[in-house]
């Protein structure tokens, strides 16, 4: 599985966080109080302006963000220079501070005006295909670009469009494409309302409980139980919506909001029946829903399977739990013979 941090920001990350350990240890030193003056300049510049100008020179330059994205360090790295200051020793801040409107305008103003472009995007798109989550991710990264940071937004706008807006919600399928579910035959539905049900009854109790000791804890927990309840239930609407496609010599994988991948049926070696006693494999990426898959799909060469907040996983097969296996193979053969 991938998941790691593009060198660009690995570098930087490193340079401003040794930047404000300095700073915050210099600040606690005894040399601080002889000099407090000039070293709270020094320490301002650093973190102020030393570290939105790293950003830029390390990451935007190499055009792994856009350039929109240093006034939000700007503003990060103003308020981590206002804790670090002693309250008595921010007159070189306060310069930094009163920009501070300008700057949060500026973002305001550009983040209506990719709104803007990001909807008429999301529009076109949506005149093709009725697939949400794929809309969103090319509308954005249409006007954004493709970043990891991009799959993280999808990710987010689409988890509190499921899970909000789930009465709205149409089958993701367009007139005569050929759908297969995966969940009916593993009841996974059923089991995750019970989960459901046991989330609320447990943030409940542990909010009442923890409120004794922490209200801030308390506080905390809760938005994350009330999170993941979201999480499931979005993922839930998804997968009741998003079923598996095969169309026009394409295997369209959609694992409620989980995994996600376009392949050509030319790219299918062949579809066998998983046997009870399943093995894992690194090489095969299971997409059971809290049950055993029942086919295993194998590619003549490894696909790249997309998951949640830019993970990827690059495989030689995919386990999936198929409702209608006989009807799922025929339909894959004939789409291989359209194709050939």
């Amino acid at each position: 599985m991938t998941l790691t941090l593009p060198r660009p920001y690995l570098w930087f990350f490193t340079f401003a966080f040794s930047i404000i350990l300095c700073a915050f240890f210099l600040v606690q030193s005894p040399a601080f109080l002889t000099d407090a003056h000039w070293l709270s300049l020094g320490i301002t510049v650093d973190i102020a302006v030393g570290i939105p100008l790293l950003y830029y020179l390390l990451v935007v330059r190499r055009q792994a963000a856009n350039w929109i994205t240093t006034l939000v360090v700007f503003l990060i790295a103003v308020g981590v220079a206002h804790a670090i200051l002693p309250e008595d020793q921010q007159y070189f801040l306060s310069f930094a501070e009163r920009s501070l409107i300008i700057t949060e305008s500026i973002i305001v103003l550009y983040g209506l005006s990719r709104i803007r472009k990001i909807l008429a995007a999301y529009r076109a798109a949506a005149q093709s295909s009725p697939d949400v989550v794929q809309n969103l991710k090319y509308s954005l990264e249409e006007v954004l670009g493709s970043q990891r940071s991009t799959q993280l937004v999808v990710n987010e706008v689409a988890t509190f469009y499921y899970g909000i807006f789930f009465w709205r919600l149409r089958p993701e399928v367009k007139e005569g494409q050929t759908t297969f579910t995966y969940h009916r035959e593993s009841a996974y539905p059923a089991m995750i309302g019970a989960l459901l049900m046991v989330t609320v009854a447990e943030t409940i109790g542990l909010h009442l409980l923890l409120s004794r000791w922490s209200e801030a804890l308390a506080l905390g927990l809760t938005i994350l139980s009330i999170y993941s309840f979201l999480f499931l239930w979005a993922d839930l609407m998804a997968v009741l919506k998003r079923p598996i496609i095969l169309d026009q010599g394409k295997f369209y994988l959609r694992i409620g909001l989980r995994w996600q991948a376009t392949i050509s049926v030319d790219m299918i070696e062949s579809v066998e029946p998983v046997p009870d006693t399943y093995t894992k494999s690194k090489s095969v990426l299971n997409v059971a829903l809290l049950a055993s898959p029942n086919a295993k799909i194998i590619f003549r060469q490894p696909v790249t399977v997309q998951g949640m907040y830019g993970i990827s996983k690059t495989v030689s097969a995919v386990a999936l739990p198929i409702d209608s296996y006989q009807d799922f193979q025929q339909a894959l053969l004939d789409q291989k013979n359209q194709s050939t």
